[in-house]
């Protein structure tokens, strides 16, 4: 018999829906992607074994057709014929999972290992030519092409063998077992998805970053960066010398140069600090107030003047809710890095707020906060539609913070 939560799982997946209780909540018929207004319950009491229920009030029947087919069952017939509910869980079992294991295009040429610290197989990335990547997840029937929020870093148990080692961080697993192979430890994680379970593991470590040559590679490896300052022991961002273009730590070795050399060049590299680093983000650039080059020769986006936290504005007074942290009109923006008790001090402002308390315990609260201090003018943003876009969330009043991951841990402690 195969348990209603499992196939409850395999359900939404089907759906592109979510397990909430014992029933599947997904959008419904002719509905948007984000929508939850269809309920489905397997039961064995009713026609055909499952309930169905629309939010929405959409017809009954459609929403049971609609279930039917994406779960690659026939359509509905109400002859008052009645299935037990093993029967129920394990064709919908059958037709959800037929339809999760058909294999993608291509040819498999290689599967990398996520493991965790115990040993025990996580989820699997799968690389395919022409070059694409699926990732799928063990259960009891096989596998699941779809990985749950846990991440973990590549060969993690190797690495936890070495907790003194050095660790190159790639961009990939193909360089990542390339350099396992000169006895190095080496890592990097599925997709770029930089998890906090993830970066805490290189806590304490000398980190090497090997940036690919190209627009994506040295976006991703600043990212990097700024993840791990602070939590490992020391952070370089390698540009390794020679690189043709696209080009990866593989490539560098199959061009004749050796573990040693590579080494070399990674230690003769300056640590990385965020004052040092080169550059700025691909999607916001900084247009300084005393520069005088018309905006239309220098970006065809559009502006937005910032006011930050502890400037003086010129054109208005400002009133604030809390003084110099948060004002009574615009929007706010606080920032930092997991685990620096953004939500928490926020909403200790909100309580202090309602509650009256216009000055909230304040040497806990100047233990988490700083001011944001960046050169006057405006911030513009190429990608006015991307996701985290300053001129989006931010406005003439604005006030910025930052949570600092450096405070006392007697403050941390609240």
């Amino acid at each position: 018999m195969v348990e209603t939560p499992f196939d409850l799982q395999r359900l939404a997946a089907a759906l592109g829906g979510e397990v909430s209780g014992d029933q599947v909540l997904a959008p419904g018929p002719s509905h948007s992607k984000a929508d939850r207004s269809l309920a489905v319950k397997i039961d064995g009491t009713a026609p055909d074994g499952f309930l169905v229920h629309s939010f929405a009030k959409d017809d009954a029947l459609v929403c049971k057709n609609y279930v039917r087919e994406k779960c690659g069952l026939p359509p509905f017939k109400g002859n008052g014929n009645r299935r037990s509910s093993s029967d129920i869980a394990n064709r919908l079992h059958a037709a959800v999972l037929s339809q999760q294991q058909e294999k993608p295009k291509g040819t498999l040429i290689a599967t990398y290992d996520y493991r965790g610290a115990d040993g025990s197989l996580l989820y699997q990335v799968l690389r395919y030519e022409p070059k694409t990547f699926r990732q799928r997840r063990p259960d009891k029937n096989g596998f699941i092409w779809k990985l749950e929020d846990r991440r973990v870093l590549y060969r993690l148990p190797e690495l936890l063998q070495y907790p003194d080692a050095t660790v190159f961080v790639c961009e990939g697993e193909k360089d990542a077992d390339r350099l396992a192979s000169l006895r190095h430890c080496a890592t990097t994680v599925a997709s770029g998805k930089w998890t906090d379970e993830c970066v805490q593991a290189l806590a304490g470590r000398d980190v090497l970053i090997l940036e690919d040559n190209d627009g994506a590679g040295r976006q991703k490896a600043q990212a990097t960066a700024t993840l791990l300052h602070g939590i490992a022991k020391s952070v370089r961002v390698v540009r390794l010398p020679g690189l043709p273009d696209h080009g990866d730590v593989s490539d560098w070795l199959d061009s004749s140069h050796s573990s040693e050399q590579l080494v070399n060049v990674c230690f003769d590299t300056s640590l990385w600090e965020p004052t040092t680093a080169t550059g700025t983000p691909e999607n916001v650039c900084i247009h300084d107030s005393d520069d005088t080059t018309p905006l239309e020769q220098t970006d065809r986006t559009a502006s937005i003047a910032l006011h930050w936290h502890g400037d003086k504005d010129k054109t208005a007074k400002r009133s604030w809710l809390i003084e110099g942290l948060l004002p009574e009109t615009g929007s706010g923006l606080a920032s930092g890095q997991w685990g620096t008790y953004k939500t928490f001090v926020a909403l200790d402002l909100a309580a202090a707020v309602i509650a009256g308390a216009h000055q909230p315990r304040p040497r806990r609260l100047e233990a988490r906060w700083r001011p944001l201090r960046p050169r006057r003018g405006c911030l513009r943003n190429s990608d006015p539609v991307g996701r985290g876009a300053p001129d989006e969330i931010l406005g003439p009043d604005a006030s910025a913070v930052r949570v600092d991951r450096s405070m006392p841990a007697a403050a941390r402690s609240g």
